[in-house]
């Protein structure tokens, strides 16, 4: 494996007693994922046209996202401020909590409950990876969500995570929410 692919050890890992470790190599993925990626999946973000869920996809996503956040509720602290990631990374090595915004939680598809849970899963998601906040970062927790998620979900994670992620990091503020079909980079 080249050094610079990142596998989860247990060492690493900060996961609920009783659960079972994914190890993911994100190697791969990032070899995918370049910096110009950015500038694309920012441009498809925006351009894009919002879509709308079928029964299926909505229901994949509720169980998806059930399963996902119940393996780390215990773990989740909200709160109605803003947080910033280094404050997050802060209240997590202190205090071993998920600290989550609950702060601008409307979204179009999403009731609040389930926006602000997917944000805990996201969070969750850049932690296990150990890449931070940058492209890099939201392109691993885009592996570790795909990873765990049925193909009919991807391409709302896709548009969710690096396709908003993508258009904050290109202008500096997150864009109105929508779900993107066609978020490919």
């Amino acid at each position: 494996m080249p050094e610079d692919a990142w596998t989860t050890t247990p060492e690493r890992e900060q996961r609920p007693p009783g659960r079972l470790t994914l190890t993911i190599s994100c190697y791969a993925f990032f070899k995918r994922i370049n910096p110009m990626d950015l500038q694309r999946f920012a441009r498809q973000y925006r351009n894009g046209t919002a879509s709308t869920l079928t029964p299926i996809e909505y229901a994949d996503f509720g169980a998806w996202l059930g399963d996902s956040f119940s393996q780390i509720q215990p773990l989740v602290q909200f709160t109605p401020a803003e947080v910033a990631p280094d404050y997050f990374m802060w209240h997590w090595g202190t205090f071993g909590k998920l600290l989550i915004s609950e702060a601008h939680n409307w979204h179009p598809i999403w009731t609040r409950s389930e926006n602000v849970r997917f944000r805990a899963v996201h969070d969750w998601h850049h932690l296990n990876s150990g890449k931070g906040f940058d492209w890099a970062g939201e392109a691993s927790a885009y592996r570790w969500a795909a990873g765990t998620a049925p193909e009919s979900i991807k391409w709302i994670l896709r548009s969710e995570i690096l396709g908003q992620a993508a258009y904050q990091l290109t202008t500096g503020h997150f864009p109105q929410q929508k779900l993107v079909r066609n978020c490919r980079g």
